[in-house]
């Protein structure tokens, strides 16, 4: 799927995509929470760091290189237009990874499984990092 804007806030990004993804959301006539689609996906500020990093070295390096987080700015430069596999895994408060985390809400569990950024923005990442 097609990364087509972000939105980027205080602890959190929504991604905007191409395709519908699975969500879990309040129903607005009932106020109960169910599953559904949607065009967008959100997540952490951490959690997208911890997954994009191995998944792009480059990336990783800017990070490194600045010596602090990247900015919601960044990561909007970096991610709109990239065409990414996301695995969506419902999982339910109180349910434990094989990893050990344990679940503090209901939802899908989002996990990057790659990712392609735009010829321009590599063009960009690669100046950079001085290559």
């Amino acid at each position: 799927m097609k990364i087509i804007n972000v939105v980027t806030f205080e602890d959190s990004v929504l991604f905007n995509v191409d395709s519908e993804v699975p969500a879990y959301k309040a129903n607005t006539e009932t106020g109960a929470y169910e599953q559904t689609n949607d065009t967008a996906f959100s997540m952490s500020y951490a959690d997208l760091a911890r997954q994009v990093y191995p998944l792009n070295a480059d990336i990783a390096e800017l990070r490194s290189l600045r010596g602090q987080s990247l900015s919601g700015a960044d990561w909007i430069k970096l991610l709109t237009g990239a065409k990414v596999e996301v695995d969506f895994t419902f999982v339910k408060e109180g349910e434990t990874d094989t990893d050990g985390f344990l679940h503090q809400n209901t939802g899908y569990k989002k996990t990057f499984k790659s990712l392609k950024l735009t010829d321009a923005v590599t063009a960009r990442l690669v100046r950079a990092l001085g290559f």
